[in-house]
């Protein structure tokens, strides 16, 4: 590969990162901060139609911002990507069972170290809302990961590089 092609999938990879880091802070602040205010009694009288409206806008974006996260792993064609996904992807989906399985202190100490376990702790906090935007985002994630770690190994041993992605040659030829 030349070196203008690594620095393309450098620069793909990075930006699948960075806007992976975007979208689940956004998620997160989104659900665990608008949409809980959303639902506060005390901020104005219960309006469930306009909160309903905010539930249907924030499953939409939920589900685009998994697809979006699809399409830039995908296009990045890189396993260390791939992994990232699948590693944060597979915590942000299992937190709630981490939260309750190491985290909360049942019949003494929690299993994990009090800072990890309070850092877990936080986390939850800043994520919970009635979307569950992040653990869904997460578990996309998860899945997205896999896939793209699947194809770059289908690719090492198939001994061919990935497949273009723009121009003339991304048409598939019929012979």
């Amino acid at each position: 590969m030349s070196r203008s092609g690594r620095a393309a999938v450098a620069l793909r990879a990075a930006v699948a990162l960075l806007v992976a880091g975007a979208v689940l802070f956004l998620a997160g602040w989104l659900d665990g901060t608008v949409m809980i205010h959303a639902l506060n009694p005390a901020a104005a009288p219960i309006d469930m139609s306009g909160f309903m409206v905010a539930f249907a806008v924030g499953s939409l974006a939920v589900s685009g911002s998994v697809l979006l996260l699809g399409v830039l792993a995908w296009r990045s064609q890189s396993a260390l990507v791939g992994a990232a996904y699948a590693i944060v992807g597979a915590f942000f989906a299992a937190l709630q069972w981490i939260l309750v399985t190491l985290v909360v202190e049942i019949n003494g100490a929690p299993i994990l170290p009090r800072p990890i376990a309070d850092g877990v702790q936080q986390i939850y906090v800043w994520a919970e809302g009635p979307l569950r935007a992040v653990e869904t985002i997460g578990a996309g994630m998860a899945v997205i990961g896999v896939v793209v770690i699947g194809r770059s190994i289908e690719r090492r041993w198939a001994g061919r590089a990935p497949e273009p992605l723009a121009g003339s040659d991304a048409q598939p030829t019929i012979p």
